[in-house]
């Protein structure tokens, strides 16, 4: 019993070190012709996983969707995320009470366009909220 109760204490303060989100509501909005005119797959994490925020911090878009699965595998319980495939002219919102509270390193948002590049970026600094405008062969972040 008593080994429990250390393996809790453990866990508790673990998990407990993990800072809270404070995240406003996140927009993503697909503006006409994005992604050559055809549906993007986008991806919002929240990481849980301080190692895993440094493999992915380095991590092009493309590269993730193409290992994802092997990461959830490698890191169960590493990060939760919200995903869709969107259309051009097509909006999506995560309220503020779906992100906002939860223990996170990081939110990180993935799209996975035709064109090459990064197509990632972090938003957990937008407390008041984010619009995230997907375009043609890129996508730009702002402050609500």
């Amino acid at each position: 019993m008593l080994t429990a109760c250390s393996t809790l204490d453990t866990v508790d303060s673990w998990v407990y070190k993990i800072p809270k989100v404070q995240l406003g509501e996140v927009t993503v909005v697909t503006e006409a012709g994005s992604n050559r005119n055809t549906a993007i797959e986008i991806e919002i994490l929240l990481v849980q996983d301080i190692e895993l925020l440094k493999k992915i911090s380095e991590l092009p878009a493309r590269k993730w969707f193409e290992a994802r699965e092997d990461i959830r595998k490698n890191y169960p319980g590493g990060f939760q995320s919200f995903g869709w495939e969107l259309s051009p002219r097509q909006e999506v919102r995560l309220r503020k009470t779906e992100l906002s509270g939860k223990r996170a390193y990081a939110v990180v948002i993935f799209a996975n366009y035709l064109a090459s590049g990064e197509h990632r970026a972090r938003i957990d600094n937008f407390k008041d909220g984010v619009i995230v405008r997907l375009r043609e062969n890129e996508f730009v972040v702002t402050q609500r």
